[in-house]
């Protein structure tokens, strides 16, 4: 494992399948969308997990794993508002976990505009939250053809392809 772990802490839509399966690729498994608290806080078996569960309980896990690596993927927040409302427009949560965590992190269980504000919110509190530590979050715009070689020096692995392949262009 790369230190305690590594969270992909960008919200859905960003590239956080492309991640998880980039990592996979180089033999790392990451869980991708934890569909209990106790997967997101505990992912066992893995040496990590991304995705909006993650999203909204990234503080807790960076208390409890001291060393751990966070990959923020993030996306041009125009393009993102139209990827999230072809994606959540009309979807319902299908557990309650799904529920509580979308309240969490955009403030309501079901798909409206006021998703695009909470989410510059989220982006402002994990560049603040970070701020002062560069050396345990890293930035990435997978969506806007961002290469590999940033997260390959970030997380010092070896065998990543250089470029990443996109996995869902939802």
């Amino acid at each position: 494992m790369i230190g305690d772990g590594i969270f992909g802490i960008g919200l859905s839509r960003t590239g956080t399948t492309t991640f998880s399966k980039t990592l996979e690729h180089c033999g790392i498994r990451i869980l991708h969308n934890p569909r209990t608290l106790g997967m997101t806080l505990y992912p066992r078996k893995y040496q990590g997990s991304n995705d909006i569960p993650v999203c909204a309980y990234f503080k807790e896990l960076d208390d409890k794993y001291k060393k751990c690596k966070f990959i923020y993927t993030v996306r041009e927040q125009k393009d993102w508002e139209d990827a999230i409302y072809r994606f959540a427009k009309d979807k319902e949560p299908k557990t309650d976990f799904s529920a509580n965590i979308r309240k969490r992190v955009y403030g309501s269980e079901m798909f409206s505009k006021s998703w695009y504000d909470a989410a510059k919110r989220y982006d402002e509190d994990v560049r603040e939250y970070f701020k002062d530590r560069p050396e345990d979050l890293l930035i990435l715009d997978i969506v806007g053809g961002e290469d590999t070689s940033r997260l390959e020096k970030f997380l010092q692995i070896k065998n990543m392809p250089k470029r990443f392949k996109v996995y869902n262009r939802g």
